[in-house]
Formats: structure tokens, C-alpha cells, sequence
């Protein structure tokens, strides 16, 4: 037996029971999963999870605080990664914090459709800001291949570790 609270202008909030799917549903009479929601979910007064037809699967945040947060704790330090934009400059941005309370921001895609890796200002459509390594082969598609060094900085190839530069 089903348990429908709701109506006309209510919506309706169907309860199964455990010997037949045990399902909830709200705004739906007949859920197909363990909680089915049919419409938004909403998260205080400006936030909202819904699927849409064009988009997909949506989350709006509003316009506050545009963060979409993982963590291991909400209070005090933890362990977590962050992705938000940044009104400032267009700039999505994924950060991370590490046994702290304090984000730093270690990855940022521009509106340029530029990425940056240890920067949030990348100046290439991959800018790596540290240490790259590469596990297999660097290939150069087109153009006139370049390795160079920026502001008159040393280029050196091949070390103590490296194999034979043919």
C-alpha cells in the first residue's frame, strides 16, 4: 500500500513501503529510485540541482558564492578541493587545501580556452608553472617545432639521468 500526501497544488509526496520498492518519491506517485525527486532541489534561497532539457544536469549556485567544494572537513583543517570562478578575470578555477583552512589555487581555464597548471594566469593554451614530465613521446604536429627558454634563462638538455640526445 502507497501513502500519497499532496494534490492538485501541493505537488504529491508518495511513501512505499519496505515490501514493495521502498521508493520516495516527492511530486511523483511512482518512484523508480530509492529517493525520486521530479523538479529542482533547492539549498537555501538562490541555490538549485535540477536537470534540464538543454543542459543537462545543472547546478546554480546563484550569485554568491560560486564554489562547489569537496571535503574532508567542514571546520577546522582538512583536506579538500574546490572548483569556483572568478568574476575578476573569467577564470575557472580548481583549488586545493591540504590539513589547512587556506585554498590555493593550482589549476585555472581561462574564457580564452587557455589552461594553466600551477598558474592562474596562463600566457598558452597549456601553461605548465613548475616541473612537467612526460612518460612517453613529445611530438610536435605542425609548424616549425621549438624548444626555447623564456627571458634569456639557460635551456639544457640531457643531465646525469637522461639517455643519449640524438
Amino acid at each position: 500500500q502507497t501513502l500519497t500526501l499532496g494534490g492538485n497544488t501541493t505537488g504529491d509526496i508518495s511513501l512505499m513501503p519496505r515490501n514493495g520498492s521502498g521508493n520516495v518519491g516527492i511530486d511523483t506517485t511512482s518512484p523508480q529510485n530509492t529517493l525520486d525527486v521530479s523538479g529542482y532541489l533547492s539549498f537555501g534561497s538562490t541555490s538549485t540541482f535540477r536537470k534540464t532539457a538543454t543542459k543537462g544536469i545543472l547546478l546554480d549556485v546563484g550569485t554568491g558564492a560560486n564554489d562547489l567544494e569537496f571535503l574532508t572537513a567542514t571546520a577546522g583543517n582538512g583536506y579538500g578541493f574546490k572548483l569556483h570562478g572568478s568574476g575578476a578575470d573569467g577564470t575557472l578555477r580548481l583549488s586545493r587545501r591540504s590539513n589547512s583552512t587556506t585554498w590555493s589555487d593550482f589549476i585555472g581555464f581561462t574564457d580564452f580556452g587557455t589552461m594553466g597548471i600551477g598558474t592562474i594566469t596562463p600566457t598558452a593554451l597549456l601553461d605548465v608553472a613548475g616541473a612537467a614530465s612526460v612518460g612517453g613521446q613529445l611530438t610536435f604536429r605542425s609548424g616549425t617545432a621549438q624548444i626555447q627558454s623564456t627571458a634569456g634563462q639557460t635551456l639544457t638538455l640531457g643531465g646525469s639521468t637522461t639517455g643519449n640526445i640524438a
